[in-house]
Formats: structure tokens, C-alpha cells, sequence
């Protein structure tokens, strides 16, 4: 000792022997239970991001991180009850996304962001005129 018990359950047989040689044995069982909630954080969209150039959706990616002391099994996206997958076309004005964390014992964990979308632009750059979708294109996941 000292012993790492993994989560579960383990049985622990004991033999002690005295200077005589007299034995007695006897076990104990161990459980270890994980009720550490993962963690997650959502991402932080500091902007209102253009719509694509059909000004009703924008395709985008957005990603959380999470982690948890016995491991992550399933990181999953809803908006409202309705789950989602990304690249997701977003519609113009703002959307709220849910984050729902789940780790290898079924310990689970939320978290939510706003994603903001609006009307397509442009505006001029030392390169010219950039639309909306340039940009949005120049941008990398988030």
C-alpha cells in the first residue's frame, strides 16, 4: 500500500502470518464511485458574424472543450431540444447552443453560448471591397 483503485469494485484478501506461523486471512472490498461532473467550456463568439451571401443562414463551426478525471465518452450540441452537428447553417439573428458533456460513468455537465448572426456587408480593405462571405471565410473554427 498505498494502491490506486481504479472505479468499481475490487476484493482485497488479507493473509497476516505471526513469527509462530499462526495465519488468518480475511477480505474487504473497495468500491470507488465517480461523481465528478467533466468540465466544458462553451466558446466565446465576441461578434456578430455575416450571414453567407444567400442572407438567410451562416455555415459555421464552433467547438467547446471539455475534460474530466476519468474521460470524456460524448460532447453533444442542441438547440432548444433538437441536437445538432456542426458545420450547422445558423439563421439570421441570435441562436443559443447548448453543450451537454457526458464522461465514461455517465456524469454529466452543461454549458450554453449565444451565436449572433447578421445581414451581409462589405467594406473596403487595403485589398478592395471584402464581402461578408470573405470574411467569414478568412476566419478559422472556432
Amino acid at each position: 500500500f498505498p494502491y490506486d483503485f481504479a472505479v468499481g469494485s475490487t476484493t482485497v484478501y488479507v493473509v497476516v502470518v505471526d513469527v509462530h506461523g499462526n495465519t488468518k486471512t480475511c477480505f474487504f472490498t473497495v468500491v470507488v464511485e465517480d461523481h465528478e461532473s467533466p468540465s466544458v467550456e462553451c466558446p466565446n463568439p465576441l461578434y456578430p458574424y455575416p450571414v453567407d451571401e444567400d442572407g438567410c443562414t451562416a455555415h459555421l463551426n464552433f467547438a467547446a472543450f471539455s475534460s474530466d478525471n476519468c474521460g470524456v465518452e460524448a460532447t453533444s450540441y442542441f438547440i432548444g431540444d433538437t441536437p445538432i452537428s456542426f458545420p450547422y447553417d445558423f439563421p439570421v439573428g441570435s441562436t443559443i447552443v447548448y453543450v451537454l458533456v457526458t464522461d465514461i460513468h455517465g456524469n454529466k455537465t452543461t454549458c450554453s453560448f449565444p451565436a449572433n448572426f447578421s445581414l451581409p456587408w462589405a467594406w473596403l480593405s487595403g485589398d478592395g471591397l471584402i464581402t461578408g462571405k470573405e470574411f467569414l471565410e478568412s476566419i478559422p473554427d472556432l
